[in-house]
């Protein structure tokens, strides 16, 4: 018989020890994203139309996924549904590109910001938001009582 998963601290933000647990696992991905950017980058792709796209994208979705695996392993521990948890994982990580691109912009452009700034000020806001969301969506926890699960 399993048992049950440990309960998790209520309120908006969880814990001192999730929120750390998240910074690690996000900043694992962080990594494998720019040393995979980065091989992209070394490898080519020049004279096509979308060889940026290509050095951006590609690493980007291939960390994704690991990203969800840390998350889901390290940070919030939960048994939530796998592909349910998969398929949020990229809602929320493609609505933070869209955000965090608009954000970017008006940063530089209509504040003047530096691009490092405005690239600090991005991933500081999008980690904030994106830890909210997969806690309270992307991970949420089971609304039934585990005796009540399939």
């Amino acid at each position: 018989m399993s048992q049950p998963p440990p309960s998790r601290k209520p309120g908006l933000l969880g814990g001192l020890e999730e929120l750390f647990r998240f910074g690690v696992s996000g900043g694992l991905g962080t990594v494998a994203f720019v040393l995979l950017s980065w091989l992209f980058f070394r490898m080519g792709f020049s004279g096509t139309r979308f060889d940026d796209a290509i050095r951006w994208s590609v690493p980007y979705l291939v960390t994704s996924l690991l990203t969800h695996w840390l998350h889901r392993r390290i940070a919030f521990r939960w048994p939530s549904p796998y592909w349910r948890s998969l398929y949020r994982t990229y809602v929320i990580y493609g609505c933070s590109l869209f955000a965090t691109t608009l954000l970017h912009d008006q940063l530089i452009w209509a504040l003047e910001f530096g691009p490092v700034t405005a690239f600090l000020v991005s991933v500081a806001l999008s980690g904030a938001w994106n830890y909210l969301l997969f806690r309270h969506w992307g991970f949420a926890e089971d609304r039934k009582p585990h005796h009540a699960r399939p």
